[in-house]
């Protein structure tokens, strides 16, 4: 069980790596773009899903998202997440 865990963990850890890399490369003209979207495609209302969803806005509308990128401390936010002590409900 252990060796199953740590070869999901090694697995695991590039994808986390290269998605703190992608959220450290964002500016603020990225958030403003997706921020501009009056009715966004599929894929980006996913991930602002999940985003909202770890942040602890749990099943957030698009209005809710467009407020919350207004918000200065959005970036520092998702950047200075806890990840490693999240609650098991938002994991879930």
């Amino acid at each position: 069980m252990a060796d199953d865990a740590n070869a999901d963990l090694a697995k695991t850890l590039p994808i986390l790596e290269q998605a703190n890399e992608a959220v450290g490369a964002l500016t603020k003209k990225d958030i403003g773009e997706v921020k501009a979207y009056a009715n966004p495609p599929k894929d980006i209302m996913n991930v602002m899903s999940a985003v909202m969803t770890v942040l602890g806005k749990v099943n957030a509308d698009w209005a809710t998202v467009k407020k919350e990128m207004t918000d200065p401390k959005f970036m520092d936010r998702i950047i200075n997440l806890d990840k490693d002590n999240m609650p098991a409900k938002i994991m879930e």
